[in-house]
């Protein structure tokens, strides 16, 4: 990954992170997160990424620098830290109430956001005299993440949570709102990059120990040199305007140059701009436009761009205006559709998803 050019105390806008550590507890990791919002740590079982957050909150060693504004906050360890971290598992002491936890998290420089800013985005106000014990797993979760939020003044770090699928999702939905609100970046893990790009379109990945590169979603997504294409998670985000609701099937329209995209319904008025997220999995292509029984608004004109053999499928990154998409196709079908840089065939979408933010 490129090295970055900066010094301590030369003043950076967002957090330079460059840690590094011998095997065989590898990290090397290069990368600058923004001055605010959310950004998923992308990568496998094992990529490192569990250990990249301990190291930037000062539990794991490693040597390098961590600058934020005029001041690298490497080697301070986790009692003088401006960051903090949820653990995978929320740790909060069982004899009190959420309350008198909340009220044990003490930012170690001075505040950068109200406590009401964080509490009001997680809403957890009704938590407040119960213990740990009296919570079901995901308002134990939140109640760890506010009490983090409110000792960070830099960086907050957000571990895979130990939820199931639709907790852990609705967790990171809370995530991402409180982000939204912060003065200060969330570096949040995922293994799953679909999870991530629901939620943000700014990425980092991690593979054997290294930060191997960062950027906007659909760079890294569309990368056939890179892990992320071959997960079955792998997605795309399109950008488009609300066009119009159908009622019927409760659903939202969204268009932009390239086409439609219908996903659940979105409250948001005609016009207004919004993002989509279109998986790899369940997207078919054909060689002629689809007939009337198949909605025209599934069947996209698009473009090959670029293929790479991966196991025994083959890897497609496909363009239209304001658009790009990923497939997976056999090898029977890229045969039969002649797949080419340049081809024009259509895509019939599968899942189309409401992109966050």
């Amino acid at each position: 990954m490129e090295r970055l050019a900066h010094r301590p105390g030369a003043g950076v806008n967002g957090v330079a992170i460059e840690l590094s550590h011998p095997a065989p507890e590898r990290l090397d990791a290069v990368f600058t997160l923004p001055a605010r919002g959310l950004v998923g740590l992308v990568g496998s079982t094992g990529s490192g990424k569990g250990r990249l957050l301990r190291a930037i909150a000062g539990l794991e060693p490693a040597s390098g620098s961590i600058v934020a504004g005029q001041h690298d906050y490497a080697g301070r360890g986790p009692t003088r830290s401006p960051f903090s971290l949820v653990f995978p598992e929320p740790r909060l002491f069982e004899k009190l109430t959420v309350g008198a936890n909340l009220r044990l998290a003490r930012p170690r420089e001075e505040r950068t956001t109200s406590p009401e800013v964080i509490l009001g985005a997680l809403e957890i106000d009704e938590l407040y005299g119960l213990r740990p014990a009296q919570l079901n797993p995901l308002q134990r979760q939140l109640a760890a993440l506010a009490r983090a939020a409110l000792a960070a003044t830099r960086l907050l770090l957000v571990s895979e949570p130990l939820l199931d699928g639709g907790t852990r999702q609705t967790f990171r939905e809370k995530v991402a709102d409180l982000a939204a609100r912060l003065p200060y970046p969330v570096l949040m893990a995922a293994e799953d990059p679909q999870e991530a790009a629901r939620l943000t379109d700014r990425l980092v990945l991690m593979d054997a120990g290294t930060a191997r590169t960062q950027g906007p979603v659909n760079e890294l997504m569309l990368r056939l040199d890179l892990p992320l294409c071959h997960h079955p998670g792998a997605a795309t985000r399109v950008r488009g305007v609300v066009a119009s609701h159908d009622d019927a099937n409760d659903r939202t329209h969204v268009d932009n140059r390239g086409g439609r995209f219908s996903v659940p319904r979105l409250p948001l008025a005609p016009g207004k701009q919004t993002d989509v997220l279109v998986p790899s999995a369940g997207i078919s292509l054909l060689a002629r436009p689809p007939g009337a029984a198949t909605s025209a608004a599934s069947g996209l004109p698009v473009v090959v761009r670029e293929l790479a053999k991966w196991n025994e499928e083959w890897i497609v990154t496909l363009t239209a205006p304001e658009t790009a998409l990923l497939a997976r196709v056999s090898s029977r079908a890229k045969s039969e559709l002649k797949l080419e840089p340049g081809r024009q065939v259509y895509a019939l979408l599968g899942r189309v998803l409401p992109a966050w933010g």
